[in-house]
């Protein structure tokens, strides 16, 4: 889980697509708004309030 700009998102999925080739392996990247974020619920850790672009889980 982590923060992304436009840019990382862009650059991961290129990265990605280059070392999971094989068209069994499924990657879903989605993004989650400030207010689902704001009901998300991480054990033993509590989530940082930042100006996100993008959520990574």
């Amino acid at each position: 889980m982590g923060s992304l700009t436009e840019t990382r998102l862009h650059q991961m999925n290129i990265r990605l697509k280059r070392e999971f080739t094989k068209p069994t392996i499924r990657i879903l990247v989605i993004e989650v708004c400030i207010a689902c974020m704001e009901c998300v619920l991480l054990v033993h850790e509590e989530l940082l309030k930042v100006n996100r672009q993008f959520e990574v889980i």
